[in-house]
């Protein structure tokens, strides 16, 4: 399992307050005063009070092409990368020279060779690091990125692969013909970079449990960049907030289905596993709510004190050393109510002969197939179980669909 042996960030030197930039826009769009007067309330909303920047407030008074957006994205950005990457290294107690792999994100500017590129000699990485840059994913960079970064660390026991995320988005901001997309962008972002040291095994202070993707067709021009003489111009459609109402939920409780087993008592089936030989955590709550993890120490040892659905947990490892949650579901949320074709089976009796199940019989795919993500096994195996299907049945729909859907091939 993935775990993270170092986190650190690094901003450029230039502040601009919330205040400063609403006036910076305001002057920018003084052509237009009644567009600017009916979007400012953003300034407020956005919940912002500063932000850092890669120039100061007075350049984007004056006009800019790509050349010279270029020039201060590549200076700047391989600046962050180099700062981000040597404070991580720093805190995590390695070498630059240890590091065999290093995944760099960025959307907001291009360089060719890449930023790591750059930064191999300045940062002193060895000339056979396994380099990944990766460009267009966006505002899902930073978390896209980290799952690429795990599995690297995942599928190369005992290496260590080291993950930057470097955004220069104020550079997108355009002074001729400003557009409602760009007063948006005025008030919500800055930038900076992040790092992280990823290895496989023990040590770390977290790790990382699961991760996912999902992409829905016909959004192309829902988010994204156009692209002129001037250079990268921003893209926001109308339809993101009710688009992400909609369609997000959704995709994460698939995603996070993988990780999370709801079972109708957590005491019950901890006792169960434990009697089986499977090593859980003791029944914990998040203190600021389900998988909040925003203030200091998130997790609270014992049941929630008022027993709501959907707050008591604890945790576990399978055979396969996948981590996983038991989430103590009494009563579903309107909406989330289960319309099983057959009535359920009790989960906790049965947890850990299903999982033990599940293992052996992906452990049978897994030696005969390219690779691929267990959980995508796993789901279409347990789903069938769950529908009444053997296991033999089972096996084979869980094969169909690594098959039919995601096109893995035999070895």
């Amino acid at each position: 399992m993935p775990r993270l042996a170092g986190l650190a960030t690094a901003v450029p030197d230039h502040v601009i307050t919330q205040a400063e930039a609403r006036e910076g826009a305001r002057r920018v769009f003084a052509a237009r005063p009644a567009l600017f007067e009916r979007m400012a309330p953003i300034y407020e909303t956005a919940g912002i009070d500063t932000r850092r920047s890669a120039v100061p407030l007075d350049w984007y008074f004056a006009p800019h092409d790509w050349h010279d957006r270029s020039t201060v994205f590549l200076d700047t950005a391989l600046d962050l990368l180099e700062d981000a990457a040597r404070r991580c290294l720093d805190e995590a107690g390695i070498g630059a020279g240890e590091v065999d792999a290093i995944v760099t994100i960025c959307s907001t500017g291009i360089a060719t060779p890449s930023l790591e590129a750059r930064a191999m000699d300045r940062l002193g990485l060895r000339s056979d690091a396994v380099r990944i840059p990766v460009f267009g994913l966006g505002c899902a960079g930073g978390a896209t990125g980290l799952a690429v970064a795990a599995r690297l660390a995942t599928a190369e026991p005992g290496a260590t692969v080291l993950f930057v995320c470097v955004e220069l988005c104020s550079l997108a901001f355009r002074t001729e013909a400003p557009s409602k997309a760009d007063i948006v962008a005025t008030a919500l972002f800055g930038d900076g970079a992040a790092a992280c040291v990823l290895r496989a095994g023990e040590g770390g202070f977290a790790h990382i449990v699961g991760h996912g993707e999902h992409t829905w067709p016909d959004t192309l021009d829902i988010m994204g960049w156009r692209i002129d003489p001037t250079g990268l111009g921003v893209i926001f459609a109308q339809a993101i907030p009710a688009f992400a109402r909609k369609n997000l939920r959704p995709a994460m409780d698939t995603i996070l289905a993988a990780q999370d087993l709801a079972v109708d008592d957590v005491d019950a089936a901890r006792e169960d596993l434990i009697a089986r030989g499977v090593d859980v955590s003791e029944v914990f709550h998040f203190a600021a709510g389900p998988f909040i993890n925003a203030v200091e120490n998130p997790r609270v040892s014992g049941r929630d004190p008022e027993g709501r659905s959907y707050f008591s947990f604890a945790s576990f490892e399978d055979p396969d050393g996948n981590g996983w949650l038991l989430q103590e579901i009494t009563t579903r949320l309107p909406g989330r109510e289960w319309e099983p074709k057959q009535a359920r089976t009790a989960g906790a009796a049965t947890l850990a002969d299903l999982l033990r199940e599940t293992s052996e019989h992906h452990d049978r795919y897994e030696k005969t197939h390219a690779e691929h993500h267990w959980w995508d096994w796993y789901a279409s195996y347990l789903n069938s179980r769950q529908n009444g299907g053997s296991p033999e049945e089972a096996a084979a729909a869980a094969d169909r669909y690594m098959e039919e859907v995601l096109h893995i091939p035999p070895r």
